[in-house]
């Protein structure tokens, strides 16, 4: 983590996590995101700030770079995230997520 990020956490932040505990809610967050999305196929963070979805891209055809031959790309599954109006609101405000 770089010097300016732990400078602005510690400046916004009003509780006070060590990196470890940081980490443990980092990876149980991800597990409840990833385990949600596997049964459902979306995930909805609070109000306003935005949604994660499980899309299916279908097969394709693409040339390859160096040989220019043709090559089939299997139909595959990819997670997208789509910002709420809250999290857009305060990104393009400025003022970030931290009030």
């Amino acid at each position: 983590m770089s010097v300016v990020v732990q400078k602005r956490m510690k400046a916004s932040s009003p509780v006070e996590l060590s990196p470890d505990d940081a980490r443990q809610i980092y990876e149980v967050a991800m597990v409840e995101i990833l385990e949600a999305l596997c049964r459902t196929g979306g995930w909805q963070l609070p109000k306003g700030l935005g949604t994660f979805s499980v899309q299916t891209l279908r097969e394709t055809r693409r040339r390859h770079p160096q040989t220019g031959e043709l090559v089939k790309v299997p139909e595959r599954e990819k997670v997208f995230f789509k910002a709420g109006k809250r999290l857009t609101d305060r990104l393009k405000t400025g003022k970030g997520l931290i009030p």
